[in-house]
């Protein structure tokens, strides 16, 4: 058994089942009980007022005889005169004395008729409940209390008591109770199959994630597909999302290990010729060397660059901008370049604080090189997205020669342009966080201004 629990606890299916077999027979037995109770409440309550009835019927058949109740032997009601009916009826006095029993109660013994009942209550109806053993009896009783005025001077404090057997409620009872058994029995095992049945369909969006899951190992599918309830549907959203990021840097760290290799081929050509011929020119191979140092440091950056985060935290632009803008004014202190910031408090980023620095460093760097000595910063934040403008006064750039620049996947040799290799992984980066980047004409300052877009 603990084996069976342990492994019905290992599955969701397991633990649903598991809590429906014991919630279920526990609401069925508590609604049976509290269902029982009730019938018998007013089985009782019934019972009272029919054995209310008896009792007025002999108050009815009652006589009066100068100062004395007088009962005669055969009343009104045929139930009292024959022995066989299983209703019996009494009449005592307030000290208990019988005065009066019916022709049906000759063989009960006068116990059958005493009860506890402390204070003598005129009008007081008394129910109670009686065993006779030697008779195999359950008796129920009702003792109904009357204070008899005869005149001024004469009255008497008189008990009617009537008594019927409870066989035939117990037996009405004894088939209410198998009826409902019978009938809950059946719900429960019909709401269990429609709990089992609803189960597996709820299950089934999970059943169908295994699935794709699988064809996902045997290579049949990139990602998981299909439609999903909306509880799982955010999950498989950012399983694919996750499951994408991964294939797209297995394929950037390829790409960038292939473009590393083509970019060495030539300068290694170059320096093993020199080799080969024993004419070594210390400028040629400085040269290139210089070449594929810069082309490693330009591959190994695209290639650690791409770690788009799947969660940010938001990021003030402003005291980063500052920050940045303090540390070039010390690098090009010589340039003596103006800066001017357009950026509020409330603006934000939503990127690592890392990729943020490598994005706005390169391109402020790049204006810095290539401007004349202004550079103008811009940032708002609108429909969820940071819009972030870089002014400068330089030559500016064509729009062809700017397409180029910005054109993905392209390799290190051939990023000898004007804006340096800086802008391809800021270019690399911004595209993980699905944002944009764009190069115009500054309508500020006369020069190039670029344009990025990354999540607020």
């Amino acid at each position: 058994m603990p084996k069976l629990l342990k492994s019905l606890a290992g599955s969701l299916k397991g633990r649903l089942t598991l809590a429906s077999l014991l919630l279920i027979p526990f609401f069925f037995i508590t609604s049976t009980s509290l269902l029982t109770q009730a019938f018998e409440k007013s089985q009782q309550e019934a019972e009272v007022e029919r054995l209310r009835a008896m009792i007025y019927s002999l108050l009815g058949s009652a006589e009066i005889e100068d100062t004395a109740i007088v009962m005669p032997n055969a009343v009104a009601d045929p139930r009292f005169n024959d022995p066989l009916s299983g209703h019996f009826g009494f009449l005592t006095n307030d000290n208990g004395r019988i005065l009066w029993r019916s022709s049906s109660a000759q063989l009960l013994p006068p116990g059958v008729i005493e009860f506890e009942h402390a204070q003598w209550t005129a009008g007081d109806n008394i129910f109670f409940q009686k065993r006779v053993e030697h008779l195999d009896l359950n008796l129920n009783g009702l003792a109904f209390d009357v204070t008899w005025s005869f005149d001024e001077q004469h009255s008497s404090k008189l008990r009617f008591i009537v008594l019927a057997d409870s066989a035939a409620l117990q037996a009405e009872r004894s088939t209410y109770q198998h009826l409902l058994w019978q009938w809950i029995g059946g719900l429960g095992a019909l709401l269990l199959v429609l709990l089992l049945g609803i189960l597996y369909w709820g299950l089934l969006p999970l059943k169908n994630i295994a699935k794709q899951l699988d064809r996902l190992q045997e290579g049949e599918t990139k990602e998981l597909e299909g439609r999903y309830p909306s509880e799982i549907a955010p999950v498989v959203k950012n399983f694919n999302r996750v499951l994408s990021h991964q294939q797209q840097q297995q394929t950037r760290f390829r790409n960038s290990l292939a473009d590393l290799a083509h970019s060495l081929k030539t300068p290694l050509a170059v320096i093993t010729s020199q080799l080969q011929q024993n004419s070594l020119d210390q400028d040629t191979i400085a040269t290139h060397t210089q070449r594929m140092q810069t082309i490693i440091e330009h591959q190994l950056k695209r290639a650690a660059s791409y770690q788009a985060a799947l969660t940010y935290q938001s990021i003030a632009l402003q005291p980063l901008v500052k920050q940045l803008v303090h540390t070039l004014e010390k690098v090009y202190f010589e340039k003596h370049i103006e800066f001017a910031e357009n950026i509020e408090d409330a603006v934000s980023v939503k990127c690592e604080q890392a990729d943020l620095l490598e994005i706005l460093g390169n391109i402020l760097d790049n204006a810095c090189k290539y401007g004349a000595g202004k550079i103008v910063i811009e940032a708002n934040n609108h429909n969820a997205m940071c819009e972030i403008k870089i002014h400068d006064n330089g030559r500016g750039i064509a729009p062809n020669i700017a397409s180029e620049l910005l054109q993905r996947g392209a390799r290190a040799d051939t990023q000898e342009s004007g804006q340096g290799i800086g802008l391809s992984v800021a270019h690399e980066i911004i595209g993980r966080y699905q944002g944009s980047l764009a190069i115009d004409a500054s309508e500020v300052l006369g020069g190039s201004c670029f344009v990025i877009g990354l999540p607020a």
